[in-house]
């Protein structure tokens, strides 16, 4: 997937806040498992993503980062959570739950 993803000011300090490099969001983007939810898509590096990696110390480093974009391909956040995949499985197809 050839993908071109610009940065919100958001994902900037994000990224810097949480040590997350330029390189981690590429990998993540290519070759993690991408999963369509509320009108974004959430690209998250399982373990099972980095047999493309074999450097164990970029592995660790790697593992359970999390990318999403906004529907206009730019990135809206990044993140780490061991538990990501099934968070985001769980979490309504809306964007916005209606009241009744």
């Amino acid at each position: 997937m050839e993908l071109t993803a610009k940065h919100t000011v958001h994902s900037q300090k994000r990224c810097q806040q949480r040590g997350v490099t330029e390189q981690m969001i590429d990998d993540t983007i290519h070759f993690g498992e991408m999963v369509r939810k509320q009108g974004l898509r959430y690209f998250i590096m399982t373990k099972k993503c980095l047999s493309y990696f074999h450097q164990k110390q970029y592995n660790e480093r790697l593992q359970n980062t999390v990318v999403i974009l906004n529907p206009d391909n730019s990135i809206l956040t990044v993140y780490k959570n061991s538990r990501a995949l099934k968070n985001i499985k769980k979490k309504s197809k809306e964007l916005f739950k209606k009241h009744s």
